[in-house]
């Protein structure tokens, strides 16, 4: 405004200035419009999971029937002059003390549910951490095995298997399912290449988890008496102490599916809900005006406490799949990546460090940053991982350059086999010969073509590398440029 109101004032100045403005305006209006997308589908999600619960299906049933007798109620009153009910209703304060006294009562079922839920997705992942833990460091050890590789990877290989199928037996048990319900299902890792007596001796176990987890302790100590574990004895104590600490963890977690909330509790709460829902149609029948109102009042006001105590009764067992609260088979599939990620990881080389690093160990964020090379500038995670992904994605394209210029190498193996690259070759180049034209079928489709399948040859290099012209065989069939040494995709390959 000041430079439109100035004698002679540029209004480009003000476009200039506003312009990135309102591009900041309509980049915070779209990701607001994004952001309530997201929140509009996580609520209608979470609506077609409720819709799916069976205690959902009940708590609307008994809303609806608590809402119709509120509307025959209000026009009964209507049909006997208005004052019929007030004779039969309590008093404002009453009802409200009752209305208080079930809602003091779904809040502390619904804390309860709550603790229950935050208490099994912690026994979940510490679970899963145990047997991690404790398969991890037994990899560990079999790196300084005394016995043949061959004894060393039949071990890992058991270990794992069985470290998969007690996670999953553990899961199951958790679970606690009824004959008739589907819950979650437990992916298993390779079992059948268990040896057959051990699959009919598990599941013949009267109880399995437990004899799969005795024949874990007794392949560790075979695995001593062989040789395949040869670190010292208070060390590895760790791995059986980490084994007991997961069995240990499955007993606490057993009392979330095995102990339920108690009978007496449970009818009480039931019967404190049927009186609410028979109650309140005829408070609303006196203090509404209309049967729309009064259905509309009472259905929301039954259907929220019914739907309450309902997720919180569901939620007393949240292993389960019908609890829709944890997703107990993920836990399993992410324990059983870990544990084929160790299998990989077992014959990897030690880390170490390049020959030029940083001797001088410092944080960038100190200050003070006078690192000899810049690749030890602050730097983040999120650039790390950038940075790592784009050199791996560049190695990888120079590998697969360097097994196909091998393959093409291969080609031109059998092309010269076919015909002699001298006889393919312009009579200036220095693999041929100086006659007149190629002698060859290929080299005549060639010249038809107007192209050649080889160039000239570059000077060989000083230091005795690979140099000139590399003829390749997709250049011999149709006649396109070869692949020289010193090209910024092949140059690597070619000369290793």
């Amino acid at each position: 405004q000041a430079v439109l109101a100035a004698p002679g004032g540029d209004s480009t100045q003000v476009t200039d200035r506003a312009s990135p403005l309102r591009a900041c305006s309509r980049g915070a209006r779209a990701r607001g419009a994004r952001l309530g997308g997201e929140m509009m589908m996580e609520w209608l999600s979470t609506i077609h999971t409720l819709l799916e619960m069976k205690v959902c299906r009940l708590s609307l049933t008994v809303a609806a029937l608590s809402g119709m007798l509120s509307v025959v109620l209000l026009q009964v009153n209507r049909a006997l002059g208005g004052d019929e009910l007030q004779q039969w209703v309590p008093e404002d304060v009453v009802f409200n003390g009752f209305v208080t006294f079930c809602s003091l009562v779904t809040a502390f079922r619904t804390s309860h549910a709550l603790t229950r839920y935050t208490d099994a997705a912690a026994y979940l992942h510490r679970l899963k951490a145990c047997w991690f833990d404790s398969c991890s460091t037994m990899m560990s050890f079999c790196r300084v095995a005394e016995a043949g590789a061959e004894e060393v990877e039949k071990f890992q290989h058991t270990l794992v298997r069985l470290m998969s199928l007690m996670s999953a037996l553990a899961l199951d048990g958790l679970q606690n399912e009824d004959s008739g319900s589907v819950g979650h299902r437990f992916e298993l890792l390779m079992p059948y290449d268990l040896d057959p007596g051990t699959v009919e001796r598990i599941f013949n176990a009267e109880h399995q988890l437990s004899f799969v987890f005795q024949m874990v302790q007794q392949l560790i100590v075979d695995a001593m008496k062989n040789k395949v574990l040869c670190i010292a004895p208070p060390i590895l104590t760790r791995s059986f102490q980490d084994l007991a600490q997961g069995l240990q963890t499955y007993h606490e977690a057993r009392k979330l599916s095995d102990v339920p909330l108690p009978a007496a509790y449970r009818f009480l709460t039931a019967t404190i809900l049927s009186c609410l829902a028979t109650f309140l149609p005829c408070m609303m029948a006196i203090y509404c005006k209309g049967p729309f109102s009064a259905f509309g009042y009472t259905f929301v006001g039954v259907s929220l406490t019914w739907l309450l105590n309902g997720v919180a009764q569901v939620l007393s067992n949240p292993f389960r799949k019908e609890a829709r609260a944890l997703d107990a088979s993920k836990i399993h599939n992410e324990l059983n990546h870990q544990l084929v990620q160790l299998i990989r990881q077992a014959s990897h080389p030690p880390p170490t460090v390049i020959p030029d690093f940083d001797r001088e160990l410092r944080l960038a964020s100190d200050g003070d940053d006078h690192s000899r090379n810049k690749r030890n500038k602050r730097v983040s995670l999120a650039a790390w991982r950038v940075k790592v992904k784009s050199t791996i994605s560049t190695s990888r394209s120079l590998r697969q350059d360097s097994t196909s210029f091998a393959s093409r190498l291969s080609g031109v193996k059998q092309a010269s086999e076919e015909g002699s690259l001298a006889a393919c070759a312009p009579p200036s180049s220095p693999f041929g010969r100086q006659g007149p034209g190629p002698a060859t079928p290929l080299a005549q489709e060639a010249a038809a073509r107007g192209q050649w399948p080889l160039q000239e040859a570059d000077p060989a290099p000083k230091d005795g590398g690979l140099g000139g012209a590399l003829p390749t065989a997709a250049g011999l069939r149709t006649g396109a440029p070869p692949l020289r040494a010193g090209d910024e995709r092949g140059g690597a390959g070619a000369a290793q």
